[in-house]
């Protein structure tokens, strides 16, 4: 018969020489030792990558978040209490139309540079204008009256403002921080004002 041996001299080498049932439990712990190393890398690897992918999908928020505008100085005062712009009223002109403001200044902090980004709207809604509007110098704890003549435009054609932003905002100290959030705005007239 195939594989059977009758001699002492075949039955001694064959109990030597390992048999592939005693093999194979050992390549079988080995098989799994050498899996499991082989999944920890690809779990550590995928980890990895996880990670570069979420700095590298960050890194243009942050880098245009720090291009965008730069950190606030620790000396930038701070506006409290707020600022009322008050729209009072519109008054024809030769020309056009001339508006006036009363600014409240309530604060301690005086103002060098006030600069509002206007946006005037036509009562139909469509846009008319963008301008400048410098509310400067304001003296703190004081209110004032400020006006500003609107050339070529009739007070009857204005529908609204908006102030679109603040462009500048200093005071005597320097640049001050959260300027637009700091005001409030009113008006008296049939011309609303918002932001």
């Amino acid at each position: 018969m195939l594989g059977y041996t009758d001699t002492k001299d075949d039955l001694a080498k064959a109990a030597k020489a390992p048999t592939k049932r005693s093999e194979e439990p050992a390549s079988n712990k080995q098989r799994q030792r050498k899996t499991t190393g082989r999944k920890q890398l690809q779990i550590k690897n995928i980890r990895a990558l996880a990670l570069v992918s979420v700095g590298l999908a960050f890194w243009p928020i942050a880098s245009r978040a720090g291009d965008a505008a730069p950190a606030p100085s620790a000396s930038a005062p701070a506006i409290s209490p707020t600022i009322s712009v008050e729209l009072n009223k519109l008054e024809p002109v030769e020309k056009g139309c001339r508006v006036y403001t009363v600014v409240d200044n309530p604060g301690a902090v005086a103002f060098q540079s006030l600069k509002l980004d206007l946006i005037l709207f036509h009562t139909d809604g469509v846009i008319g204008r963008r301008l400048m509007l410098d509310l400067a110098p304001l003296k703190s704890t004081k209110k004032t009256v400020k006006m500003f003549d609107l050339d070529g435009t009739q007070c009857d054609k204005i529908g609204s403002f908006l102030v679109h932003d603040v462009m500048e905002c200093k005071s005597d100290t320097g640049p001050v921080d959260k300027c637009l959030d700091a005001i409030t705005l009113k008006s008296l007239s049939n011309v609303q004002i918002s932001k």
